[in-house]
């Protein structure tokens, strides 16, 4: 089985601007102690002022544990009321085998 790299592009809401970093900062606590992920960080795009988070699972069951997890659903009212509905969500499967960190994410 191969890693899944997953890309996720979320706009804040402009009035909830302020609470932004909060809100990562439990998500991303709780995230990373879910089993099978290798990556969940969050970085903010300076050109549109979204946050793009770059994940990286170890298989795509991983992924699943993640979207269905507790840490969505316990973080889920607090994400919808920091960030608009518009959530761009890429998938990703490595093409081929890199050669050590500088050919994988």
């Amino acid at each position: 089985m191969s890693a899944v790299v997953v890309i996720a592009r979320l706009r804040p809401r402009a009035e909830a601007e302020s609470s932004v970093e909060a809100v990562l900062h439990d998500l991303v606590t709780s995230v990373h102690q879910e089993p099978g992920c290798t990556r969940y960080a969050p970085h903010r795009d300076g050109a549109t002022g979204e946050v793009v988070f770059v994940e990286r699972y170890v298989d795509a069951a991983a992924y699943e544990v993640h979207r269905n997890g507790a840490a969505l659903a316990q973080h889920g009212a607090r994400l919808a009321a920091t960030f608009e509905d518009d959530v761009r969500v890429t998938v990703l499967h490595p093409l081929l085998d890199g050669s050590g960190p500088k050919g994988e994410l």
